[in-house]
Formats: C-alpha cells, sequence, structure tokens
C-alpha cells in the first residue's frame, strides 16, 4: 500500500552520466534462502541522527600561536623552514613501512605498499610547469587509504579540462599511480614529517613549496567534486576585489542568506555584462562562526606573507585545548586554524567590505559564495535559491558534518553522478532491479514535514523487503519533501531553521521538493543490513538507472 512498483530493469538501461563514468560493485543479491527482512530493523536502520557541536575555544594554545605569528613576521623573504626544522626531504622510515593518518574522516592506516616515494615523485620547477594550469597550480594530498577520492577528484578536474597535482605520502602501486597519470595528476612526494603523522592536519606544511614556485595554488579537499573551472571567477574576483590575498569557503548558511551578482563578468564574451551569472564574494566578517578550508585558493603575489600564516596553522594544531602537544596533532584541524588564526583579531577590511583582514590585519581574506562553492547542504537544500538566482555551482563538498566516513561521502557523490564507479557496479545482463514510485495524500504534498518523511520512510522498507523477496537489487527511491522548511531532521548548528540570534519564523529555509538522499537515509546501516543479510538484500543510489557505465 503507498507503493507501486514501476520498474524492473536490466544493466545498462537509461541514460548516460553527464561525464561521469564508470561505478564498485559489492556482491550480487544471491537466493534468499527463507531469509526476510525484519520491519523493525529495516526502519531503524533509515533513520539519521544529528551532528554534534564543536567544543568551546581555547586560551594557552592560543597564546603559543600569537607567538609564532609575531616570529613569522621576520620570515618573510628570507625562506621558510617547515615547522619540524626540517628542509622539504625524504623522511627515514622503519622497515620500508610508513604509518599515516589522515585525519577526519580516513582515520588511522598502514600503507599496504610502503615504498617511500622518492626519485621521479620528487618535486621540482619542471612537475610544478607541467601540471600547471595557467599561473594556477590545482592541488590535494592523499594516502593509500583515501586514494580513490583523490583519483575521484582528479577525474573531475579532467573532465573539465584541468591538470591537477597530488601530494601522496608514499607510493600508491602501480596501478594506482598509472590510473593518476591517466586523470591527468602528477605526483609528487610530500614526505615532510607532519605529514607522514598525520595527513590532513600536516598538510600545511606541504603547500609552501607550491605557492613559491610563483604560481597561484588552490589547494582542495579530494572529497570535493568539481563541476566547473572556477579560474575564471578567480580572475573576475581578483578584478573585482583587486586587494583580496586568499580565498576560501565558508560553512555558514543561515537563512536569512543573501546574495548579490558578481559585477565583473566571469564568463562570456569581450563587453558580456550579463547579471545572475555568478555571485560576489560573501562578506567574510559576517562567516567568521566557520570558515571551511577545505577549499583555499592563495594568489601568488603575496607568497611570502600566506607561507607565514600557513606555518602559523602547522602551528596550531601541534597542541590540544590545554596547550599539550598533541603527538598525532589535530585529528580535525579546520577548528584550531580557525579558531587560533582566521578568528583571532579579525576585522573587517576598511577598504573593502567584502572581505576581512586577518593575521595580525596582514593579509585580506575572502569568503566564496556558499551556493556555488557549496556544501552537501548547501547543494541540495539551498538549489531553489540557486535556481532562482540563475548560478551554477562549481564544487560540491562532502563534509564532514553530513558524514565523515567514506561510505556517505560516496554516497553524496553517487546521487549527483560525480562518483567514478568499476564497471562491476553497473552489473551484467543478468542483472534485476526494482524500483518504485512513492504516493501520499493530498495534504501531505502541501504541508510536507516530519509525517511526510516517516510515511514514505515505511513504504521504503516494504519495498526493500519486496526486492529481497524477489532477489531483485533495490533502486533506493526519491522522497517528496513538502513545502514545511527544515522540518525533519536537524542537522548541525550552523544548517538549523533558524537565524543566528534565534527562532526565525519569516527567514526558514524552504526544502527542495526531491530530498537529498543523505537526508533521510543512513547509508552505512543499509550496508550493514546488506551485509548481514547474507545476500539476499543489495541496493543502488535512486540515479543508478540513468546511467550507463563509460565504454573503455
Amino acid at each position: 500500500p503507498g507503493a507501486r512498483v514501476v520498474h524492473e530493469s536490466l544493466a545498462g538501461r537509461g541514460g548516460h552520466r553527464l561525464r561521469h563514468k564508470a561505478h564498485a560493485r559489492p556482491s550480487a543479491a544471491g537466493s534468499i534462502r527463507g531469509r526476510r527482512l525484519d520491519q523493525k530493523a529495516t526502519l531503524a536502520y533509515l533513520t539519521r541522527a544529528g551532528a554534534a557541536p564543536m567544543p568551546g575555544p581555547t586560551t594557552k594554545k592560543a597564546t603559543k600561536l600569537a607567538d609564532v605569528q609575531e616570529k613569522s613576521r621576520h620570515a618573510e623573504g628570507k625562506g621558510l623552514q617547515r615547522p619540524d626544522g626540517a628542509r622539504h626531504r625524504a623522511t627515514p622510515h622503519s622497515g620500508g613501512t610508513q604509518r599515516s593518518r589522515l585525519g577526519g574522516f580516513f582515520g588511522a592506516y598502514s600503507n599496504a605498499v610502503g615504498r617511500p616515494c622518492n626519485g621521479q615523485l620528487n618535486l621540482d620547477k619542471d612537475k610544478l610547469r607541467a601540471a600547471a594550469n595557467g599561473d594556477t597550480i590545482i592541488a590535494t594530498f592523499t594516502n593509500l587509504e583515501a586514494a580513490d577520492f583523490a583519483l575521484n577528484w582528479a577525474r573531475q578536474l579532467q573532465a573539465v579540462g584541468l591538470r591537477s597535482l597530488i601530494g601522496v605520502s608514499a607510493h600508491l602501486g602501480p596501478t594506482l599511480e598509472q590510473q593518476m597519470h591517466s586523470a591527468d595528476a602528477a605526483l609528487f612526494c610530500a614526505s615532510g614529517q607532519l605529514f607522514q603523522i598525520n595527513g590532513q592536519a600536516g598538510r600545511w606544511a606541504e603547500v609552501p613549496p607550491l605557492l613559491r614556485s610563483g604560481h597561484n595554488v588552490l589547494v582542495s579537499d579530494s572529497d570535493i567534486a568539481w563541476l566547473r573551472d572556477p579560474r575564471p571567477y578567480f580572475r573576475a574576483i581578483e578584478q573585482a576585489h583587486p586587494t583580496v590575498d586568499f580565498l576560501l569557503a565558508t560553512d555558514r548558511a543561515f537563512n536569512d542568506y543573501a546574495s548579490a551578482p558578481l559585477e565583473v563578468p566571469s564568463h562570456g564574451v569581450s563587453g558580456d555584462t550579463r547579471r545572475g551569472e555568478d555571485l560576489d564574494l560573501e562578506h567574510a566578517y559576517a562567516s567568521k562562526i566557520s570558515f571551511n578550508i577545505g577549499t583555499l585558493y592563495l594568489r601568488g603575489r603575496s607568497n611570502e606573507t600566506l607561507c607565514a600564516m600557513l606555518e602559523a596553522w602547522v602551528e596550531s594544531v601541534k597542541y590540544d585545548a590545554r596547550g599539550k602537544p598533541l603527538p598525532q596533532l589535530a585529528h580535525w584541524d579546520q577548528e584550531p586554524i580557525n579558531k587560533l588564526v582566521l578568528q583571532q583579531h579579525i576585522s573587517v577590511d576598511r577598504t573593502d567590505h567584502h572581505l576581512a583582514r586577518v593575521f595580525n590585519r596582514r593579509l585580506a581574506m575572502g569568503v566564496l559564495p556558499m551556493l556555488q562553492f557549496t556544501t552537501s547542504f548547501t547543494y541540495f537544500i539551498h538549489a531553489a535559491r540557486r535556481e532562482q538566482l540563475r548560478v551554477q555551482p562549481y564544487s560540491l563538498h562532502a563534509i564532514f558534518s553530513h558524514g565523515k566516513d567514506r561510505a556517505r561521502k560516496q554516497f553524496i557523490f553517487r546521487e549527483e553522478k560525480l562518483w567514478y564507479d568499476d564497471k562491476a557496479y553497473y552489473g551484467d545482463a543478468s542483472s534485476r532491479y526494482l524500483s518504485v514510485e512513492l504516493t501520499w495524500p493530498q495534504r501531505l504534498r502541501e504541508e510536507g514535514g516530519y509525517e511526510l518523511i516517516t510515511l514514505q520512510q515505511r513504504d521504503v522498507q516494504k519495498a526493500m523487503q519486496l526486492a529481497s523477496a524477489l532477489n531483485r537489487t533495490f533502486v533506493l527511491p526519491k522522497l517528496r519533501c513538502g513545502e514545511r522548511p527544515m522540518a525533519y531532521p536537524c542537522y548541525g548548528w550552523y544548517h538549523r531553521a533558524m537565524a543566528y540570534f534565534g527562532f526565525a519564523t519569516g527567514a526558514r529555509v524552504p526544502m527542495p521538493r526531491l530530498c537529498p538522499l543523505y537526508y533521510w537515509v543512513q547509508e552505512s546501516r543499509l550496508l550493514d543490513l546488506q551485509k548481514s543479510s547474507g545476500g539476499s538484500f543489495s541496493f543502488r543510489e535512486s540515479s543508478f538507472l540513468e546511467v550507463t557505465p563509460a565504454r573503455s
């Protein structure tokens, strides 16, 4: 009841991904042999918990950092050493195995390949020139554990005509390295001691050599999918805001959000003055609640001052809230970098109110528009606002707050056809699927809210049981969100359906017509269910039948 089976498909039906080709296939559904999915268990698996708030500010750590910022004044023009005192060189290893931790969602791991990166992976001027896109280098950092994200990142950039540069903690093995090169990604050895300890927090010690090459540098997390070439936008911003030294993203997404068009055209023919094509920068000072360092654009003209700031970033991740050294560095680097560097003594730029002065007023910082350099939240939930303004997103960042595990990030990308999988993910001629079209009462079409979501979840539960009984892979449906703003659930502190000063009825965010998958289902529970069902249940994302694997 309430659900009508509308599609049973063999693999290969449907249209192509826009440019995103092949998808890693879990085991094909086998015989159920009397197994059935428990109703209560499946409904519980569909429920997603909210995010926890960030810890409070620190004190001793800020004092240590103030000393670093003061000392860094004298380093400009002299060349900086890494904070560990070493010049950039290979780090000794024990037994041929490196142990490294990429913070955030990747956690600890031991390199399976383990061979120190050197030789052909050394960073030199020729490699930097070859990897550059005109005057801009686009870089990320990875290790073996996160290499599939770095590869997907590079393929997305290649699809929009851009080369990339990837810093690695060790050799990734011939297969992965060849795939990286095929995606126009050059690899270099990020061998600093801090990067070996913690790739997430330690990567900032590896950025200055890129910046000192004289290029502009775009440092991007690997859990970002790039949808368009951002360089024309950066050039337009430099023209509109000539004093800006660096740009980063924001997690701020309050409901009273206002957007302004960029006065300088960033695309199109010469003299094109169309409005609504791109948005201007956010007001940086108003965004100070949370700067997102996953997208960081550094202008080459300010390289020594920026290198000094990056040294302060490195120092900020070395200590805990009480000022004690952290042997493994900060697990989440963004928090101390925000609180101890970017937010310290921040002020509005007197000559350009879009910008903020940071790092003892030595640098002018701009904040990228959240509707175009998006998080999972602003990409999906604020889609109507973006469409109203007739602007297109540049990137989608599967941020920590929407799920720190790799499966959830892949889930978000797959829904938008932004993840490359192996051909096996699509099955073969014998693969069979089940999809459903959900229905609901007329009053809920208009009201939306919690009742509408839970009603559809119950129907999804029944459809999952049907797919299991018929031995078919279940294609997740697209749930209707309704018109009631932000009714269910309530994600982290900066995504609530209210303004920063409290509940604001008139400023609520209207929900999109269709709910993103991450909003109503926790994919890790589905994966657990798939594993524990003994092969009687498997699933795919809602866009699965719209795509086909790439031809090799």
